[in-house]
């Protein structure tokens, strides 16, 4: 009598463990299972824990479209949310020897109220992205253009220069 009165004990804490665990504990577990994870705090910040959740309310939909994958290997899917992301893509595949290639945009408010836009194709060309914030490279200074015209007329005159010393004068 007195071993039955314990399992059911340990079956009830057990099932009370699973339906609310604080802790691995609670859950009957031993002293190999660990708790749950608690938040950490960092001494640079304050009392501002390193994960505290999400940092804002749940966006709703306004509007979602998937057409996924078909025999084809084409798909398509789009949505929009109240907070102004949006987002589209289409995708396919090019050749029984080919990838997926893709294409689409996305866009969304910046925290300064500028509306981003991305556009974007992905394929055997690698991944291509444009939009007016992606920042742009300067122009190659003349110089390296007449030097790099330079090199293509000496060899296509049959003159290259493999890089070794030969110590002949030109």
């Amino acid at each position: 009598m007195l071993v039955s009165l314990v399992v059911a004990a340990e079956g009830a804490k057990l099932r009370a463990g699973q339906q609310s665990p604080r802790g691995a504990a609670d859950a009957g577990g031993g002293q190999f299972l660990a708790g749950p994870v608690q938040p950490t705090y960092s001494g640079t910040g304050g009392n501002n824990p390193a994960y505290s959740g999400p940092a804002s309310p749940p966006v709703a939909i306004l509007s979602y479209s998937n057409q996924p994958v078909v025999g084809d290997g084409t798909y398509a899917y789009n949505f929009q949310g109240e907070n102004g992301i949006q987002a589209q893509e289409t995708g396919s595949v090019a050749g029984p020897e080919a990838g997926t290639s893709a294409q689409g945009t996305y866009s969304y408010v910046s925290p300064e109220g500028q509306t981003i836009v991305l556009s974007y194709s992905a394929g055997e060309g690698g991944f291509i992205a444009q939009g007016d914030h992606i920042p742009v490279p300067p122009p190659v200074p003349q110089q390296i253009l007449d030097a790099l015209a330079k090199n293509a007329a000496d060899e296509a005159a049959g003159i290259f220069d493999d890089g070794k010393y030969r110590g002949e004068k030109a």
